[in-house]
């Protein structure tokens, strides 16, 4: 019975597959920061209650399908 004891090497920086991972996961999270800040913008401009209606008929909507779906 033989072990391997060797420990396992770090990921390398300059390895074109790491460095390509860590530009998508900037490039991702930039975006969905300019995105949620388009989103809070959007929701001062239009008031909460506006927004709660909008949320409470869009979950009633389906509400109402899952249900119809047992039905069938």
């Amino acid at each position: 019975m033989t072990t391997n004891n060797s420990p396992e090497k770090p990921p390398i920086d300059t390895h074109p597959a790491y460095r390509f991972g860590a530009f998508l996961s900037g490039w991702f999270l930039r975006y969905e920061r300019q995105l949620a800040n388009f989103l809070n913008r959007g929701q001062h401009r239009v008031g909460f209650r506006v927004r709660n209606c909008l949320l409470g008929l869009i979950g009633l909507h389906f509400l109402l399908y899952f249900i119809s779906l047992l039905f069938q």
